[in-house]
């Protein structure tokens, strides 16, 4: 039980006191488990004041009101559960507050797990948005010398007293020789202070003249080397195709760690490119599809991603990241080099038989640019386009058992 107690004057003001007390306590879970009146006393201030005028006196100066004391009591217990003070035959109102939270966690989780599943569904549709031509200007470097910073001037000296007496007074300087010396040695002083402002301000301004210069030079070189590898490019210089397209693809589209892109290899005679990328790993997929909060045992439970679902999901993951890098390749062909695309995936692991890297190729696909590019990326199914591709994936993506690469 836990009390509280409050005194009260026994008078009409001090009984709307207490009842308007009572209510706020009740609505705490408290009772009032005793109440008790004490008496007045008399005014023993006012008793020595008539005292002395008069004995009879006394009894007009009345007495105080009297106090009423009330003691507040309720049953509350240790919450079993979190150890905290709870009203009884109530909640406990931190566990309450605690599994709202935990609710909210799971809701939050939950939502961020199908978001990362959703990523997956719809990161065809994403990617083929987005224009893959390669922005050349991106290879100009920034100038980074820094510009050169004005000297700080020193603070003025100031202006000695006799040296100010003696120009307001010019006179002085005839019947005092010494004024004349100190007055000339501050001019003098100054003289040199202002020559060597204008010293420094020279060699700033040639500073920043050579500088600007430094700059100027330095883009013209960076643009006439980006001019450079572009006119390659266009040329259809066959290292300057290679590094366009490591460069279309070097930018990962799931999750792959770079560099994503193991060989490329063109054969001019049919401006065909056979491609082998770096897939990731199936590890790298959501794991949890939902979390749920569990009132009872109060904790927060996983749902896991089924492994029939984890694996669809890798193979629609594998499809679509070979689809999206044709169309990279051919959405950028600017040059109009590429007649036809190759693509062979491969995962990079270690064999546990040997505890080398090995790199199985797991998905192959092959497009020619015309046709490729004609369909309806953003409506296609991507297996049914894949299958129309004569595209092939490995049958146990779990094991990552191999298939042979197109060649």
């Amino acid at each position: 039980m836990e009390y509280v107690t409050q005194r009260f004057e026994n008078t009409q003001q001090g009984l709307r006191q207490k009842d308007a007390y009572s209510a706020q306590m009740a609505a705490k879970g408290y009772r009032i488990v005793s109440e008790q009146v004490e008496a007045g006393h008399a005014k023993g201030g006012e008793q020595c004041c008539l005292l002395a005028a008069c004995i009879p006196c006394v009894f007009l100066a009345g007495r105080t009101p009297g106090t009423i004391v009330v003691t507040y009591g309720k049953d509350s217990f240790s919450c079993p559960a979190c150890g905290a003070m709870v009203l009884a035959g109530t909640q406990c109102g931190n566990c309450l507050r605690l599994a709202g939270e935990k609710a909210q966690q799971a809701s939050s989780r939950t939502a961020q797990a199908q978001m990362n599943i959703n990523k997956l569904e719809t990161l065809l549709k994403d990617a083929i948005a987005n224009d893959y031509r390669f922005n050349w200007q991106s290879l100009q470097k920034d100038f980074h010398v820094p510009p050169p910073q004005v000297e700080p001037e020193p603070s003025p000296s100031p202006v000695p007293i006799l040296v100010r007496v003696a120009k307001l007074l010019p006179i002085l300087e005839n019947i005092l020789p010494p004024l004349l010396r100190l007055r000339l040695k501050w001019d003098e002083a100054c003289e040199a202070e202002k020559l060597k402002r204008s010293v420094a301000a020279d060699r700033y301004t040639h500073a920043l003249d050579d500088w600007k210069k430094s700059k100027e030079l330095f883009l013209k070189e960076q643009a006439s080397e980006v001019e450079r590898k572009q006119r390659l490019y266009q040329s259809k210089d066959r290292d300057a195709l290679v590094d366009y397209w490591t460069k279309i693809l070097e930018r990962p589209i799931y999750l792959e760690k770079p560099p994503c892109v193991r060989q490329l290899d063109f054969f001019e005679a049919n401006d065909r490119l056979i491609v082998e990328y770096a897939l990731p790993q199936i590890n790298l997929l959501p794991k949890v599809e939902e979390v749920r909060y569990l009132e009872r045992e109060n904790v927060l439970m996983e749902v896991p991603v089924s492994d029939a679902r984890l694996n669809s999901l890798y193979s629609d993951l594998l499809i679509k990241m070979a689809l999206i890098a044709l169309f990279k390749l051919f959405q950028s062909d600017v040059a109009n080099s590429l007649r036809s695309v190759a693509f062979n995936g491969t995962v990079n692991i270690i064999d546990p038989a040997t505890g080398r890297e090995i790199n199985p190729c797991v998905i192959a696909v092959a497009a020619e640019n015309s046709a490729f590019m004609e369909m309806n990326l953003s409506l296609i199914d991507p297996v049914a386009c894949f299958k129309r591709l004569k595209g092939r994936i490995s049958e146990n993506l779990g094991e990552l058992s191999p298939i042979d690469p197109i060649t």
